[in-house]
């Protein structure tokens, strides 16, 4: 069983008329709202008390189906803190999955009921209640359920990075967040049985060295020729770090490319002078790059990168994302006996 590290979002695969690098802001709008909200507001005063109280067994939901998820916070110590209202929940679904709704449900005498909002392709849930007193009183535990959906591509017998439930309110006039920890809502997909099981060729590179790994574009729109320069940006799985320049196409993909390492080698931004039809209708075209695996990257770990951009004639685009198979990403395999 392996783990899965990398932002959580839905596959997108398309063409669109953008100004260029317009994928990447998403991408880095999403990232910054994330960092924003994990740090939470400015605090006057100590965080709340409270620890992750995840569901136990892990729900089990294979790919392409819908289950319930629970996740909760345990306060562990003598102290409570009285939200004066309203109190605010902000939820995020496990990497390769989706909330199927925008309901989360108390358990017992966990706050509620919830007022949610569904973001960023229902990765992400805000949530409003008008809920007034103790959040989480001393040595209590307080739970809530919501409906995921785990991605059709998501791989079997895994264990993907969990997303995190966080609670915010007003005390006293100040802003107490209780952050569950990034472990709060878990998921796993079983293993996969019969003939039809996919066959995985992501390539294992361990922590500590350095292999070829191979990422695609899957084109599911117009042919649209290219007449001028071709710019691709690919980045690099969480842990990983891109060894040099080069970027290797493998049979029809466009190439050959000139590249640079941007963001301390996370990045290659690279430039061909290729013509022709960068990715037909409904096939896919791959590349390979060199990655080093940080040494303390966690072993048995799925790694996938945020994606990969091709544009050209100024605003047609090929893209890709976490949730779609062709993006860059490695197994960092088992420890060593």
């Amino acid at each position: 069983m392996t783990n899965v590290q990398g932002l959580a979002r839905p596959p997108v695969i398309r063409r669109a008329r953008a100004r260029r690098a317009g994928g990447w802001c998403a991408a880095a709008l999403l990232t910054c709202a994330a960092v924003a909200l994990s740090s939470g507001p400015a605090l006057a005063k100590d965080q709340g008390p409270g620890i992750d109280y995840p569901e136990v067994p892990t729900a089990v939901i294979a790919p392409g189906q819908t289950g319930p998820v629970t996740f909760g916070i345990k306060n562990t110590t003598e102290t409570s803190i009285t939200s004066d209202g309203p109190t605010h929940l902000t939820v995020t679904a496990p990497n390769g999955t989706v909330f199927a709704d925008n309901t989360v449900t108390p358990i017992g005498t966990a706050a509620g009921p919830w007022s949610c909002t569904l973001k960023y392709s229902n990765t992400w849930m805000d949530c409003t209640s008008d809920y007034k007193g103790v959040i989480v009183p001393a040595g209590e535990v307080w739970q809530w359920r919501v409906n995921i959906t785990v991605n059709s591509n998501a791989p079997y017998d895994d264990t993907p990075v969990p997303g995190f439930a966080s609670l915010y309110y007003p005390s006293g006039g100040q802003v107490v967040w209780n952050a569950t920890g990034p472990a709060s809502v878990r998921v796993r997909t079983p293993p996969c049985q019969g003939a039809d099981c996919p066959v995985d060729t992501t390539a294992v590179i361990a922590p500590g060295t350095s292999g070829t790994a191979t990422f695609g574009l899957k084109n599911d729109s117009d042919k649209i020729p290219s007449d001028e320069q071709l710019y691709l940006s690919v980045w690099a799985p969480p842990h990983t770090t891109f060894t040099d320049d080069t970027v290797t196409a493998i049979g029809d993909a466009p190439g050959p490319w000139s590249c640079v390492r941007e963001f301390n080698n996370i990045r290659l931004r690279c430039v061909s002078d290729w013509k022709g039809v960068p990715v037909p209708t409904g096939e896919t075209r791959q590349w390979q790059v060199h990655l080093a695996v940080d040494s303390d990257a966690p072993y048995n770990t799925t790694l996938i990168g945020q994606g990969a951009l091709l544009e050209w004639c100024g605003s047609y685009v090929v893209s890709s994302n976490q949730g779609n198979p062709e993006t860059l990403r490695v197994k960092t395999g088992p420890p060593p006996a």
